[in-house]
Parts: structure tokens; sequence; C-alpha cells
């Protein structure tokens, strides 16, 4: 694991602090040299990671650009106070700005060049609505941060040998067929591509487009999307 030395970080957000990101947090660590994992700061609640493992050694951080410079030892901590006491399973709305706040500051430390990237915990979107938290999911409110519109990120799911990537993102199935559009299947595939030959290696890759109704319609019959939204004359 001596290569650690010389790696930028990844940072991974608090998430919902009463959830499971932070307990995640705690177990990978401990799993850290098993697993091989790259080398990882917490952004958030140093207390919330106290509620699920009170041994973890942390180092806190005040100075990212020192980063590169922490132990294999201890985990480094850009903190995050939660202004509410954090109870394990217990929502408290109150702590809706640390969550936010956690995103933010790792985004800027991943824009800035400090880490490698960025690993996001799950948040509770319902609890974070009264800190005025309006974006429809993590995916669009990375964008906003980066100075994207919401339609233009995308979201892939990658597992080995296979990666998918849905062409809308947290809209209601009854709405689906009102926001596809085509322009939107080629920008999605667009950055795929792209992402792919850039990001995974694949120099020539193959993409996929599937149906959105049961057996893509059956010629109409079960519904029109795949004429109207998906067929390659409307996808260009």
């Amino acid at each position: 694991m001596s290569s650690r030395a010389d790696q930028l970080p990844l940072a991974i957000t608090m998430g919902e602090p009463a959830g499971i990101g932070p307990e995640l947090v705690t177990r990978i660590w401990h799993k850290r040299f098993e697993l091989n994992l790259p080398p990882f700061v917490y952004v958030g609640a140093t207390e919330a990671l106290f509620r699920y493992d009170s041994s973890i050694k942390i180092q806190p951080i005040n100075n990212p650009t020192r980063l590169i410079e922490c132990s294999e030892n201890t985990l480094p901590v850009i903190e995050v106070a939660t202004p509410a006491p954090i109870i394990p399973g217990s929502l408290d709305t109150v702590n809706g700005p640390a969550v936010i706040k956690s995103i933010d500051t790792a985004v800027d430390l991943a824009l800035k060049g400090h880490v490698s990237g960025l690993v996001t915990s799950p948040i509770h979107k319902a609890g974070l609505y009264s800190a005025g938290f309006d974006a429809p999911g993590h995916t669009e409110y990375l964008a906003r941060l980066c100075g994207l519109a919401d339609d233009q990120s995308v979201m892939m799911l990658s597992t080995t040998g296979l990666r998918v990537v849905p062409v809308t993102a947290h809209v209601p199935l009854k709405d689906v067929t009102c926001v596809l559009t085509a322009d939107k299947i080629v920008h999605a595939g667009i950055v795929t591509a792209h992402d792919l030959c850039t990001r995974f290696g694949i120099n020539r890759p193959s993409l996929a487009i599937a149906g959105l109704n049961p057996h893509a319609g059956e010629g109409g019959t079960i519904g029109m999307a795949e004429a109207t939204h998906i067929d390659r004359k409307s996808a260009g």
C-alpha cells in the first residue's frame, strides 16, 4: 500500500448524519487495506462517526492542501459540525444545512483539485427541503455546483461488464413520456460514450437504447414512445 502516499484522496460526504453513511465510512476505513482502497477523506461531523465507532482514530484537517500528507493510520476529517445531536436512525431536520454544507465542501475540494473524486453518502431529501434544498436529487445538485443545468447531468450505474444510464432521473414514471425527448437521449449517449472512452478506457464503446414500454410498445399497441421518442430517426 505504499503507493497510497502520493495519491490524492477521494472525498466522502457525510450524507444524512443519522443514516447509514457515517456507519459505512467507519466500516470501509477498517477494511481499507483488505479491500485495497485508495486514500479518502471524510467531510462531515466527527460525532456521526463516533456514534458508530468510538475507537476510530481521526486526523482533523484544516488545510486541504495537506491532505496528501496524512497518515495511513488515521482517517482525515474535514469537520462539518451539526447543530443538533446525532441519534442514529432518528432524523433531525435541524441538521439539514450541515448535510448540504458537506456536499458543497466536498465538491469545492474536487473542483480545486484537492481530491481526486467524490463519493456521496445517502441523503434524506425530504429532510433537506426545509433547509432550502430544492434539487430533485444528488445528481442534479452536483450539476448545479459545477455550473450546469439539471438536465445536463447524467447518472451512471456501473458494474463489471455493464453500465446503465437512465435518460431521465428523479422523474415519476407517469411523467417520463412528457419529459423524454430525442435530444435528451442523444445528450445522454454522447456523454456516456465520451466517458466510457476517457474514464473506463473503452476505445469503441457500444451503446444500446432500451425501450420504454413493455416489449418496446408492440408496434404501438402498448405505447408509442418508441416510435415518437426513441427510434433511430427521431434520435438521429
